[in-house]
């Protein structure tokens, strides 16, 4: 997945995986937890893009960006 938005310590462009759902928030929605490099954060799903568009992800992650950015 690839950072679209710059709430944090790493930049719009770096490449993460992945790893599990975190929790979810009222205020941030589905919180994930990523790896860049060595290093362990937990993200907003909403301010992350699936890298691969074939993936079968990409499509249910824009969905729920674009979902969540209007409620």
């Amino acid at each position: 997945m690839e950072i679209v938005d710059e709430p944090g310590p790493l930049k719009t462009g770096d490449i993460l995986k992945v790893t599990g759902i975190e929790s979810i928030e009222d205020m941030y929605g589905i919180l994930v937890a990523v790896k860049f490099g060595r290093r362990k954060y937990t993200w907003a799903l909403c301010d992350l893009e699936v890298v691969e568009k074939t993936s079968k992800n990409f499509q249910l992650v824009n969905d729920y960006a674009v979902w969540f950015s209007n409620r």
